[in-house]
């Protein structure tokens, strides 16, 4: 999901989910737009629920390059 506001709602429209659970890696230089996409979510009207789960010491897509590792399995 991205940040933007209208395809954010539009996601929701199209895919409708009531629990959100972003993941975060540490060192991923989009870890900050990635929160505020969070903070947006859990401000908003939107009935469910939302939670951050931030991935220490991994960077962007790491899940990508290592999916059997036990971090990517572990937000899979």
């Amino acid at each position: 999901m991205t940040c933007s506001s209208t395809r954010m709602w539009m996601e929701h429209l199209i895919l409708p989910a009531w629990h959100v659970t972003r993941c975060l890696a540490e060192k991923d230089i989009l870890k900050d737009r990635g929160k505020l996409c969070h903070e947006k979510l859990a401000g908003s009207n939107w009935p469910g629920t939302v939670e951050l789960m931030e991935i220490e010491g991994e960077d962007h897509v790491f899940h990508t390059f290592e999916p059997s590792s036990v971090k990517a399995k572990n937000i899979g």
